[in-house]
């Protein structure tokens, strides 16, 4: 059925202009909050503990709330995509995102840190869902993964502004206004998202035929009443599927490929990394300064250049499956390496501390980091994309959550070299994964994908 609709050909080959660029990178700036908080926590949480009377429980609880609040957000997103709309919701998340910052950064106690950062969480949560969502489902299919990586580019970018606003207010110790700064990109954001269309495939499976027309203009395309037939036709068949059948056995692989992509994406340990390099580096002998500069060069430079690689040269020209291969075997050896190498003489310790994280950083940003964002969205057909991005994005956050909660106590119960271990044979295990269990996604259409994977397994079913 999907095939016959000449809308979704046309979008799938229409050309990938200046208007698409934009709304992939307005679709993906919520990646930038996200990002600005996660890396902005590193640095604050230093300062942030005195204040606040933080022990290292409290510590690894006020880091890991936000994963928690994001889990939340991302198994809600679907059902509120689903009511909202993808440019509303993403709207909200915005605005929900502002308003907390506010309020984390007014926080008068450790309870009030923890509750608000949770809250914030769940906004970031269901951006991290419906953002892909939505440059997915209005992405030519030739370009969709370079689109989709303004996700990933986004986050980074975020992560690397919050370093150096981190930096620069760690001599006055402000971690208030660190913090509270992350309200002005989020009323920006939330601003400029009305003015947005709303995702095509998104008005078609609802029959919103007004907001159809309007996104299609957006984009440059002119249908004609045959073509508005076809997509109520096309609506009528996907009315059918419901949540249930993600979890049917003919297509149970794809959501357990899912769930398995979204644990080993966290547990290859990248969000240690992030929240916690400057805690590393002050672990290793560092000034609270100096680890926030040192911090700041290695992890927020090694998170953003390779992005752009991911971007324009790789993953619309190797595929996803390579991609995240090439990353995890990359990984591995950096992780490995690591950890006997931070074993050794402090000062030794110090400088291979810095490579192995540039080293590491690189390969994550190649694969594992980026692809994860763009196969997310295309796995699952446009009825069941809101509900099943979100199980992946769920399992995402609570691997997140894990790896944040637990690092502050492994590492001060094992120490970093057996941290690095761990995560090392993690990503070990990860190349085998994905190298037996990926499906490609290059160059296909969603509906494409939808039949291959779904709607042909669930018929014979």
């Amino acid at each position: 059925m999907a095939e016959e609709i000449e809308i979704l050909k046309m979008l799938d080959e229409s050309k990938t202009d200046i208007v698409k660029y934009i709304l992939a990178i307005l679709g993906g700036l919520g990646g930038f909050l996200f990002g600005y908080d996660t890396g902005i926590i590193g640095d604050a949480i230093i300062f942030a503990e005195q204040t606040l009377h933080l022990t290292s429980f409290l510590i690894g609880l006020s880091v890991a709330s936000v994963t928690l609040g994001a889990a939340i957000g991302a198994i809600s997103s679907g059902i509120i995509s689903d009511y909202l709309g993808r440019k509303y919701t993403l709207i909200m998340d915005a605005l929900i995102f502002t308003i907390f910052a506010i309020l984390l950064a007014l926080s008068i106690n450790d309870l009030m840190f923890v509750v608000t950062r949770t809250i914030l969480g769940f906004a970031i949560g269901v951006d991290s869902v419906i953002g892909p969502v939505y440059i997915a489902e209005f992405a030519p299919k030739n370009t969709r993964g370079r689109l989709l990586t303004f996700q990933q580019l986004m986050i980074v970018v975020g992560i690397f502004v919050s370093y150096w606003v981190g930096y620069a207010l760690s001599f006055s110790g402000n971690w208030r206004l660190m913090i509270g700064l992350g309200a002005i990109p989020g009323i920006i954001i939330a601003a400029f998202r009305f003015y947005m269309p709303e995702s095509p495939r998104f008005a078609i499976i609802k029959n919103k035929v007004n907001e159809l027309n309007q996104a299609l203009k957006r984009f440059g395309l002119i249908v004609d009443q045959t073509a508005i037939q076809k997509v109520r036709k096309l609506q009528e068949f996907e009315s059918q599927f419901s949540a249930r059948d993600l979890f049917r056995k003919a297509v149970l692989p794809i959501t357990l490929f899912a769930i398995g992509a979204a644990l080993f994406q966290q547990f290859d340990g990248i969000n240690v990394f992030i929240y916690y390099s400057a805690t590393i580096f002050e672990h290793l002998g560092y000034s609270p300064t100096s680890a926030t500069f040192t911090a700041g060069w290695v992890t927020g430079f090694g998170n953003l250049y390779p992005v752009f690689i991911t971007q324009f040269l790789l993953v619309d020209r190797i595929g996803r499956k390579l991609s995240l291969v090439v990353s995890f075997i990359g990984m591995a050896i950096a992780l490995l390496l690591g950890s006997w190498l931070v074993s050794l003489t402090s000062y030794i310790a110090g400088l291979s501390l810095l490579a192995a994280t540039m080293i590491y950083l690189f390969f994550f940003e190649i694969g594992s980091g980026p692809v994860l964002w763009d196969i997310m969205p295309e796995i699952f057909p446009t009825a069941l994309r809101g509900r099943g991005s979100s199980i992946l994005a769920f399992f995402v956050w609570i691997g997140d959550f894990v790896v944040s909660f637990t690092f502050p106590i492994l590492l001060y119960s094992i120490g970093i070299s057996y941290v690095f271990l761990i995560y090392g044979i993690i990503s070990a295990l990860g190349i085998l994964f994905f190298w037996f269990l990926t499906p490609e996604t290059k160059g296909k259409s969603l509906e494409e994908l939808s039949k291959e994977l779904w709607y042909s397994k669930l018929r014979k079913a």
